[in-house]
């Protein structure tokens, strides 16, 4: 009788989606800053000043987020 043939074991892989390099991501921020700051500047000279705190909680909040995304898992792949 013969045997059957033994199926060697299958490995997935599963790794993030890499689309920007850290130059990317710096660049990418950069422009996200200088638009926030024309908002707020447009703002400021409407007389709402009170935009321009939150204005930069979010930029904060989206440089921690960077941050963690580059420093935290740049190397997993």
């Amino acid at each position: 009788m013969a045997q059957a043939p033994t199926a060697s074991p299958t490995h997935i892989v599963i790794r993030p989606n890499r689309l920007l390099s850290f130059r990317g991501m710096v660049w990418l921020f950069l422009a996200y800053l200088g638009l926030m700051a024309v908002i707020g500047l447009g703002f400021l000279g409407t007389g709402a000043w009170m935009a321009l705190p939150f204005a930069r909680l979010e930029v904060v909040v989206i440089g921690a987020v960077f941050y963690y995304l580059v420093y935290r898992h740049g190397d997993d792949h």
